[in-house]
């Protein structure tokens, strides 16, 4: 949804993560007056390596390496 480079995904379903319990692990921001629920880094990496592909990979890779350490 939305026009590059400003567009956004809406999942209903995704690999190797709970719905329930994506949701309840969500960071809320506010984006302008609108609440704006995102997905947990754990939950993002969980669904990335589930998906397999070659760029989610790529992507676990990146997102591993720019954690915060602890």
């Amino acid at each position: 949804m939305g026009v590059p480079p400003v567009r956004i995904g809406i999942l209903a379903s995704a690999d190797g993560i709970e719905t329930d319990a994506v949701i309840s692990r969500a960071r809320e921001i506010a984006l302008g007056d609108l609440p704006v629920f995102i997905i947990s880094l754990d939950d993002l990496v969980a669904n990335k390596a589930a998906s397999a592909r070659p760029k989610d990979l790529a992507d676990v890779a990146a997102l591993k390496k720019s954690e915060p350490p602890g």
